[in-house]
């Protein structure tokens, strides 16, 4: 590309703003003189922070080669990770839902694992007795018919 080297630096001085090559203090673009700009529509300091502007912008993009190209990827970049970042919030809203849900079944199933338990327990302990029960019922009988 053919424009003067970075870094460029904003000159403002009681006479003129102006853009200059930071090293060689060569001329790259008069923004006018304090007189000009006294006499201009422009509101105060509005020229001073164009300088900055332009100075700072052409200095961020140092050494790409083609900078409107660079920016324009760089925006469908951050749009396109701003799209994932909400997907990502979403997806990790979703996961966190899930882990209730997780918990609360872990807890429903070690509830029915001791109701499954406790009436296990009183199966035995009903099929014991029943059997005592028919045990005695035969005893009787025996003893009856005896």
């Amino acid at each position: 590309m053919g424009h003067t080297k970075e870094p460029w630096l904003a000159r403002i001085d009681e006479y003129a703003v102006d853009i200059v090559q930071e090293k060689t203090g060569f001329g790259i673009c008069d923004i006018g003189t304090r007189k000009q700009l006294k006499n201009s529509d422009y509101p105060n300091n509005v020229a001073e922070c164009n300088a900055h502007r332009i100075v700072e912008c052409v200095n961020a993009l140092a050494g790409i080669e083609n900078p409107a190209e660079f920016v324009a990827k760089a925006r469908n970049s951050s749009e396109f990770l701003i799209i994932q970042n909400q997907a990502v919030s979403e997806i990790s809203f979703e996961r966190n839902e899930l882990r209730e849900k997780v918990k609360q079944l872990e807890s429903d199933k070690a509830k029915l694992l001791e109701a499954l338990k406790e009436t296990s327990n009183f199966l035995q302990e009903f099929d014991e007795i029943e059997f005592a029960q028919l045990e005695y019922n035969e005893q009787l009988i025996t003893e009856m018919e005896g």
